[in-house]
């Protein structure tokens, strides 16, 4: 099973299982068809004055992302700079272990 991560909903229904009905991690983390650990990490990364806060894990999540440097995009003013020095290379443009060929390089607008 591939990593998701936790809805508002889900992270709702921890709150509720954990305080209200007093159910273990072990027994929320079956209900939400998750694991124990990602729930226990889960309470562990929203804990707010010693209390599991929902409301506010969104938040810092949500202002994180905010936060995140935007992907760099190449202009074809920028592109059309640095083109003619990578053809210098045969053609090949090394990037994260990977050979790419100029024309598999994507240019956007």
């Amino acid at each position: 099973m591939s990593y998701q991560r936790m809805t508002l909903i889900e992270q709702m229904d921890i709150f509720r299982l954990l305080y209200v009905e007093r159910r273990k991690p072990s027994t929320i983390a079956s209900a939400l068809n998750r694991r124990p650990s990602s729930i226990t990490c889960e309470v562990e990364k929203g804990m707010d004055k010693g209390t599991y806060n929902p409301i506010r894990t969104k938040a810092r999540h949500l202002e994180a992302r905010r936060n995140q440097r935007p992907r760099l995009k190449i202009t074809d003013e920028a592109w059309n700079m640095v083109k003619p020095p990578l053809s210098y290379f045969g053609g090949h443009y090394f990037k994260s272990n990977r050979v790419l060929k100029l024309d598999q390089l994507i240019v956007s607008k």
